[in-house]
């Protein structure tokens, strides 16, 4: 029975009653026995009725003394009682009947409330996985759920006339006696244990059963509770998972990719790919070792919380991550992890399947170089461009003044020819620095076109002998003006070739210039030309002051010169050399230099030859006099 912590004192004040009532009854010559009767009818009705029916029997029983009392044809002792006793009397009654009413009360909500938590156990059992079975000292079945029957097969009253042991295997059976001894003797609170069960058609399932023991007040066992959970699934699988553990070893040692396995931080298995990674000579060399010892410093914090993450992730593979792993050599290697938890027997390991990246992160860092490149690449062509546009804005400013000075030196020849004057030596001497001036504005023009490919090329099929014989001759006056001898030889009469005139012309003032600045009085100057069929070589040699072979591979390069001070005995901005270069290669031809210190020079220029339409080229007096000029521009920075 359950009982509240105050039900005692309740019973403790309805003895008292009872004992007053009695004695009152028994020594005193005035209250009857009647009052003692109808209080042990009044908590009878009540036990066996409920509160209604106690009520009713009380009511009933004041009315009935009440009547004995009134009525003095009956020969009663409570017609000698004064009315404070009566009262009194029925006053105890009601107290009485009160005081069981209570106790009836809390007895019944504590017994329901007991039976409904009884009612929830036991559905609770029937749903639940676990099977809870009470069994006696002696090992019989006491109680048994019905999923128990179900699994076994036996009805309720078959398995509560059977023995424990009845449905267990026999080796089972022997190693859970013993421990069901250990439990009673007080040995131990508690066992678990792994058995089979037998059907009623003799088939066999696993579970796994705790075991533990209900005692009494003096710690004697009163019954043992069984709870099992039906584990067969998994026992199956567990021995098909043994079964095909070494077809699965077999794959995973064919796996291209390293594979780990570790319990804690103990390695427990590697495979060859593994033992290949780590430069080991065998896989004892590193079994039993522990991970972090091949884990770079600096990774070893990230490498325990994904291990971490791991085993409270079983059975899941989580995100990759780069960690660095040291070699036994002391190498170091760029990986990707994958870390996946698992069960193996009575332990918890982590495999760990991993990827070298060492080719991936150099293929990264070089993609990163190539980016960065790629950007320097654009800033550069950035600054060329603004650098372009300068140099085109400010030698178109530098042009204007300098075709007013030039419009303003014509003039004064214009007038001094008019009256018969001769040229002035000043102004011959300001005309010719304007030329200069003009050569250096007219060749960075070119220079900025040519790299933003906006230079124009009047491409046609003419005669390059007669074109480079005509330029040679022109020049005649300024190599016999520097005491110079100058030759051109040819050994075929005409040649045609798709080629722009006038920048041929440019390019041949170039480099004849240069050879006439750089050869000294008395020295020579060759120009040749050479058919080779498909090509066309026209050289220009001098026997000037030469090149060393350190700084001929800057010649050709803008704005670089061999003498960069100030005091240099020749002048020249650095342009002439890189603009023939560009013309040339405009033309889908090549240049190059023989030259040794003092010994001269010589510049090779070899042009294609493509067949098309010949066009016949012969000058005009204005082209003639614009060419006169030309040629004035281009030697501008020679000085007799």
């Amino acid at each position: 029975m359950i009982r509240g912590k105050h039900d005692k004192y309740i019973g403790i004040v309805l003895t008292a009653f009872a004992i007053i009532l009695f004695c009152n009854s028994s020594i005193s010559y005035k209250p009857s026995t009647l009052m003692v009767v109808f209080s042990m009818l009044i908590m009878f009705t009540i036990y066996k009725g409920g509160m209604l029916s106690g009520v009713v029997s009380g009511l009933m029983s004041i009315i009935f003394m009440n009547y004995i009392r009134s009525n003095s044809a009956i020969n009663s002792a409570l017609i000698h009682l004064s009315d404070y006793e009566f009262a009194i009397n029925i006053a105890s009654i009601i107290c009485m009947a009160v005081l069981a009413a209570v106790m009836d009360y809390r007895y019944r909500s504590y017994y329901e409330k007991f039976m409904e938590g009884q009612t929830l156990i036991s559905r609770a059992e029937e749903i639940s996985e676990i099977m809870t079975s009470h069994i006696s000292v002696e090992g019989k079945f006491i109680k048994v759920p019905q999923r128990l029957c179900y699994l076994l097969g036996y009805t309720e009253e078959e398995l509560l006339n059977m023995y424990w042991w009845d449905v267990t295997d026999l080796d089972d059976a022997l190693r859970e006696e013993e421990l069901a001894k250990e439990i009673i003797k007080g040995n131990r609170e508690t066992y678990n244990i792994e058995k089979k069960l037998r059907k009623k058609n003799l088939d066999t399932v696993w579970v796994f059963c705790n075991v533990s023991a209900v005692r009494n007040d003096d710690g004697e066992v009163i019954h043992m509770l069984k709870y099992m959970v039906n584990i067969t699934e998994r026992i199956i699988m567990s021995q098909e998972l043994k079964k095909n553990e070494s077809r699965y070893r077999n794959l995973v040692e064919l796996d291209p990719d390293p594979v780990v396995i570790h319990e804690g931080d103990i390695i427990t298995f590697i495979n060859n790919s593994g033992v290949k990674m780590l430069k080991a000579s065998s896989k004892e060399e590193v079994i039993g070792r522990s991970l972090y010892e091949f884990v770079h410093p600096d990774y070893i914090y990230n490498m325990r919380n994904q291990v971490g993450r791991a085993l409270i992730n079983l059975n899941y593979g989580g995100n990759p991550f780069e960690v660095k792993l040291c070699n036994l050599e002391g190498e170091e290697i760029d990986v990707e992890i994958v870390n996946v938890g698992f069960m193996s027997e009575n332990s918890v390991q982590v495999m760990a399947i991993i990827r070298d990246i060492t080719e991936r992160k150099k293929t990264e860092e070089l993609k990163a170089i190539m980016k960065e490149n790629e950007r320097q690449l654009e800033e550069a062509k950035e600054y060329d461009r603004i650098k372009n546009e300068f140099f085109s804005n400010i030698s178109h400013e530098f042009r204007t003044p300098i075709n007013v000075i030039l419009g303003t030196l014509q003039l004064i020849e214009i007038q001094n020819q008019k009256e018969g004057k001769k040229s002035d030596k000043y102004t011959n001497i300001m005309k010719q620095n304007c030329y200069r001036l003009l050569r250096m504005v007219n060749n960075l023009i070119d220079i900025t076109k040519i790299d933003s490919g906006y230079y124009d090329m009047n491409m046609g099929c003419y005669d390059i002998v007669k074109i480079v014989e005509n330029i040679a001759l022109s020049a005649a006056q300024y190599v016999q003006g520097k005491r110079l001898l100058l030759e051109f030889d040819t050994d075929i009469e005409e040649k045609n070739i798709c080629c722009d005139p006038d920048q041929i012309e440019r390019i041949m003032h170039n480099l004849i210039s240069n050879a006439i600045k750089f050869t000294k009085p008395g020295g020579r100057i060759s120009i040749y030309i050479k058919d080779k069929g498909n090509s066309v070589v026209i050289g220009v040699k001098d026997t000037g002051i030469g090149i060393p072979k350190e700084k001929q591979h800057i010649i050709f390069e803008r704005f670089r010169q061999i003498d960069k001070s100030l005091t240099r005995e020749h002048e020249g901005s650095g342009i002439g050399l890189s603009l023939v270069k560009s013309l040339v290669e405009l033309h889908k031809g090549n240049i190059s230099l023989i030259s040794e210190p003092g010994c001269g020079s010589e510049f090779i220029i070899e042009l294609p030859v493509d067949n098309k339409d010949v066009y016949s080229y012969k000058a005009s007096d204005a082209e003639n006099r614009k060419k006169i000029e030309k040629m004035n521009i281009e030697f501008s920075d020679i000085y007799f």
